[in-house]
């Protein structure tokens, strides 16, 4: 049978995912392909590092999907009784799923006297329902399997429900971190409250980086300074000099620096005032050898 010269998607790829499809065991992942420096026949190419084949533990505190049963709560209705560890809790197993309960006389001396009357007991026994810290998500399912055929080898596929990527397939959490969601159904307002933090952060971020752009550096601003005040004479300080009087300050100056080094006397003001009189005459000096020298050239006694 002659094949059509364009087949179709189905027919070249069997095993490609199908927006009808509901689970996928295969990841859509193009690999690359070098040469195989012993016959010179393509390979695939080994893009990752460790730190991409790194895998995280899986733990409650940084997967939100999962349930945290590291302890359970006693409620009534809102309101917090007690809370049990692990240890002293019991799990019992029936077809609409499991329960967890303590015993009566755990359950009393834990609660306030008080509040033993909020209690529930189940009927005709002398147990007390009691909820994991946290319950998980509705839309975190998980899937055993072997892998590649051993069944000595377990293989735990885990998936959002919720969401769905553009080949159709559910979202993989497997191999992944979640530290908090919105799409989580109970909702946990105590990984919540990091997202919170993160918005603020970049609110925050976004405020500054506006702020810093409103006082950018004018590169041509500055430029267009400076050459005035090379022509009108002024300093980087924001002193302006008479190119009349300069050079009978610059002797007074002189004078008074010795006069000054004889006596001992220097502070901090003075100091500063004698970096500002040399940086003057050193754009004096500058701006007479450049070709606005008539221009600036202080005047001379005869």
């Amino acid at each position: 049978m002659d094949l059509p010269k364009t087949m179709p998607d189905e027919v070249r790829r069997v095993d490609r995912p199908r927006p009808d499809s509901e689970l996928f065991q295969h990841r859509e992942q193009a690999a690359g392909y070098g040469v195989n420096p012993r016959d010179g026949l393509a390979q695939p190419v080994v893009e990752t590092s460790n730190d991409q084949t790194y895998v995280p533990p899986l733990e409650p505190a940084t997967f939100v999907c999962m349930a945290d049963r590291s302890e359970f709560v006693l409620r009534a209705g809102t309101t917090e009784l007690a809370r049990f560890p692990a240890a002293e809790v019991t799990r019992i197993d029936l077809a609409a799923g499991p329960r967890y309960v303590v015993t009566q006389q755990r359950a009393y001396d834990r609660v306030d006297e008080s509040l033993r009357h909020l209690v529930h007991i189940l009927v005709g026994t002398a147990f007390v329902p009691v909820v994991e810290a946290r319950a998980a998500c509705q839309h975190y399912k998980r899937q055993m399997s072997d892998m590649a055929g051993n069944p000595g080898r377990k293989f735990v596929s885990r998936f959002c429900m919720a969401q769905r990527d553009e080949n159709g397939e559910y979202v993989s959490l497997r191999d992944g971190l979640m530290f908090a969601c919105d799409l989580r159904d109970p909702p946990d307002p105590i990984t919540a409250r990091r997202l919170d933090a993160f918005d603020e952060e970049k609110i925050l971020e976004g405020r500054e980086r506006r702020e810093s752009e409103q006082h950018t550096f004018d590169v041509d601003t500055a430029l267009s300074a400076q050459g005035k005040n090379l022509v009108t004479g002024t300093v980087g300080s924001g002193i302006a000099f008479d190119v009349d009087t300069a050079p009978s300050a610059q002797g007074e100056d002189v004078q008074g620096e010795e006069t000054s080094s004889a006596a001992g006397i220097f502070d901090e003001a003075s100091v500063r005032e004698a970096e500002d009189r040399d940086r003057a005459r050193k754009t004096l000096a500058e701006a007479a050898a450049g070709p606005n020298a008539t221009a600036i050239t202080p005047k001379r006694e005869p």
